[in-house]
């Protein structure tokens, strides 16, 4: 599996706790035990941070020190044409091959959370045996996937896993790198885009309802990554999945705990007229898959 990386790292937003560049650094050291055997990384820096450069470079390379540097590839760009796109996945495609597995994120604050790798591992080995010709494995905003996978079908349970049919294209998910070949390169897209998301709004007139690229999703049945400012945006409450702190986070899994994660109310476009309730079988394997562990601490970056 490779990764891919593509954000902006800026402070110019709407709601800032920490430096979004010490968010950044702390997202790319929580994935440093990931089996990735490639590294691409567009870092867009703003202006304020453009003096870090040189230091962020070097911090990447301890990070991933168990990769030969000639893996990590670091572009200081942020790419949002799909000419600057196609050379890129086009060179991509041809060293790994359409089944390859790319860990893809447009984002700069998705922090992987898990005390192992085991459930991950699962995942990659259900997406590489999945025939689906476009297939993801979601991996970030845990409590909103599950719900929705029920919202217009009866997901199916494989192992830790819940697979079910949908259209997304959320930069949070493992694809196959067939699938963005598809996205990146055969669809000629109507305009630019900054995050692949809004493709899906050239594709269908009813991106929460139509299936249109006949996708595959997977998703966990144990959260392995947390969006950092937690998800008040969808009105959750935050004793349910509460947003990471720097520079350390200890994470608690007694038994109520799990559960109001794992079922935690909310508010979005996915639970609009969504009926589906999260079956016990699928809290009880939550709840055997922290079998004797009762909290785990992600390290300072």
């Amino acid at each position: 599996m490779i990764l891919i990386v593509s954000s902006f790292v800026t402070n110019q937003r709407w709601q800032n706790r920490y430096s979004r560049f010490d968010v950044f650094k702390y997202m790319l050291y929580s994935y440093k035990d990931i089996p990735f055997t490639d590294i691409y990384l567009f870092i867009l820096l703003d202006d304020e941070f453009k003096n870090k450069q040189q230091s962020l470079t070097e911090y990447i390379y301890s990070i991933f020190s168990q990769l030969n540097m000639d893996k990590i590839h670091i572009t200081y760009d942020r790419y949002f044409k799909q000419s600057q796109w196609i050379p890129f996945i086009d060179s991509i495609v041809e060293k790994h091959g359409f089944d390859e597995l790319a860990w893809f994120t447009q984002n700069d604050d998705h922090i992987f959370v898990d005390f192992n790798m085991d459930v991950l591992n699962e995942g990659i080995e259900l997406l590489k045996n999945d025939i689906a010709e476009h297939k993801s494995l979601y991996f970030s905003h845990w409590p909103e996937i599950i719900r929705m996978s029920g919202k217009y079908q009866e997901p199916i349970l494989v192992g830790n896993y819940i697979k079910f049919g949908f259209s997304l294209l959320d930069s949070i998910q493992i694809f196959n790198l067939k699938f963005l070949y598809y996205i990146f390169v055969e669809h000629k897209w109507m305009t630019d885009h900054i995050r692949i998301d809004s493709v899906i709004f050239e594709l269908t007139p009813r991106p929460l309802e139509d299936n249109c690229l006949s996708q595959t999703i997977y998703a966990p049945l144990r959260e392995i990554v947390r969006h950092f400012d937690g998800y008040d945006h969808v009105g959750m409450d935050r004793n349910s999945c509460p947003p990471l702190e720097l520079p350390s986070n200890t994470f608690n899994y007694n038994k109520e705990a799990l559960v109001r994660k794992m079922t935690a109310q909310h508010n979005s476009f996915w639970t609009n007229n969504n009926t589906f309730q999260i079956p016990q079988k699928w809290i009880d394997i939550n709840l055997s898959l922290h079998n004797n562990i009762v909290e785990h601490s992600l390290p300072s970056k």
